[in-house]
């Protein structure tokens, strides 16, 4: 990383920094700062208040993404004179190298890691981090990323005000409705993703055609030189996670862009052989009496459920709910419709969600728990099925976060298989042979 502090920033180090947030944005900020010598304040709502004596000592303001544009600290650092910059935007001010910035509403972290992935396996130094892992802010005081690529995975939040980074690169994997708690309005969403296009050389920009769809519904005309990416296959195991549907416009966008950084196919394919997917991705639990149940935690909004679904020959069982983003939840019921059997709902939209699957012809079941959508959801599977729990909503409500609630739910099912080989269901469920991926 660059070492020297920006020069219109040099009459201001004898003040210390305000960053807003105390989670690893505000960490890897408060570190990038030590490494220069400037000292910073953290600000977190839990911990402390941001007033205006604090605005006044402060010489500029970094903040986190989970920040909305109007918070209250952030228009009073404004009002009182201070630069006010996001956390990728402070950290990009000592960038020196090249930084590929990959966004959309599903599958970022996943083509982030792949890349990275191919990019290690063919010996080239590269860091993975973003949105996903380590922030920008928390490389740079962390590694020497001199003669590096930088792999972003960058969301919306993180996109929405940049006015400081410019992506040597920027992938964009799909659109669709998510985070309108946040944005407001679906407009928002997609113009605040495609701030990174703006900032980024228009041959330098790898699109499906499914942003460039969105773009159409929205009048935002795509730049001449744009490289639209169509859906291609790649030569891998059949039963490799990138053959799942969900993750095939990563694949198509990975090979795209490495192509055309000189990587030839088979190389591509060589290296992607052992690639792992980041947890709670759509993957296979176990079977219990033939009935199989997929994890896939990491399902936060519709779009990213419908990819899952379609990753199957017949209709599954689905388990899903959450807590809400603003979404519209007839829509949600009127998609699932065509793949889903009978769904067992759980978390704060579940009632809501109820009612529009009720309308839409979708039997439906709202429990207490996961828990208790699990044992439900294995009464019901008289017969082989596939139940998906690919949640669709956020996580908070009953969890930590997605993680926490794709392990309970491992563990859930795990707990369920030994109930079951002990005998207390024997004889319960006599199925014909489970359904297959479709890959």
């Amino acid at each position: 990383m660059k070492q020297e502090i920006p020069e219109e920033w040099s009459h201001l180090t004898k003040q210390p920094v305000a960053i807003f947030g105390n989670g690893k944005s505000g960490q890897g900020s408060h570190a990038l700062l030590r490494k220069i010598g400037w000292d910073s304040i953290i600000y977190d709502q839990a911990e402390n208040d941001f007033c205006t004596s604090d605005a006044r000592k402060a010489s500029l303001v970094i903040y986190s993404p989970g920040f909305l544009p109007d918070h209250p600290w952030i228009e009073l650092a404004q009002k009182s004179g201070k630069p006010v910059l996001s956390e990728v935007d402070f950290a990009a001010k000592f960038l020196d190298t090249d930084v590929v910035a990959i966004t959309g509403t599903n599958g970022k972290s996943s083509l982030t890691t792949i890349l990275a992935h191919v990019w290690s396996k063919i010996g080239r130094t590269g860091f993975a981090g973003g949105n996903l892992g380590e922030p920008l802010s928390s490389i740079l005081a962390n590694q020497n990323t001199c003669q590096s690529t930088l792999f972003l995975e960058m969301s919306s939040f993180q996109a929405r005000g940049l006015q400081v980074l410019k992506p040597t690169h920027t992938l964009w994997t799909n659109y669709s409705a998510d985070h309108l708690n946040y944005h407001g309005s679906l407009r928002d969403y997609f113009l605040s993703k495609y701030k990174l296009v703006e900032r980024t050389d228009p041959r330098s920009v790898w699109l499906t055609q499914q942003v460039v769809e969105a773009a159409g519904k929205f009048s935002v005309k795509i730049p001449d030189g744009v490289n639209i990416v169509p859906e291609i296959s790649i030569d891998l195991p059949q039963n490799h996670f990138l053959q799942t549907y969900p993750q095939k416009q990563n694949l198509s966008l990975a090979c795209a862009w490495l192509k055309n950084q000189g990587i030839t196919e088979n190389l591509i394919g060589d290296a992607l052989l052992d690639y792992k997917p980041e947890p709670h991705r759509l993957s296979k639990v176990c079977s219990i009496d033939e009935v199989d149940f997929w994890n896939d935690s990491k399902s936060t909004n519709l779009g990213s459920v419908i990819s899952a679904c379609k990753s199957f020959r017949e209709k599954i069982i689905w388990i899903g709910g959450g807590q809400s983003k603003g979404e519209d939840l007839g829509q949600y019921a009127r998609c699932l419709k065509p793949y889903v059997s009978h769904a067992f709902l759980f978390g704060e939209s579940s009632i809501s969600l109820k009612n529009w699957m009720s309308e839409a012809g979708i039997v439906s079941t709202i429990c207490e728990s996961l828990s208790e959508a699990i044992s439900w959801a294995f009464e019901t599977a008289q017969k082989a099925v596939d139940i998906l729990f690919s949640p669709g909503f956020a996580s908070f409500d009953h969890f930590k976060n997605y993680l926490d609630r794709g392990n309970s739910f491992i563990q859930l099912v795990l707990d369920l298989k030994n109930t079951v080989l002990k005998g207390t269901q024997e004889g319960s469920h006599l199925h014909t042979p489970s359904r297959k991926l479709l890959v």
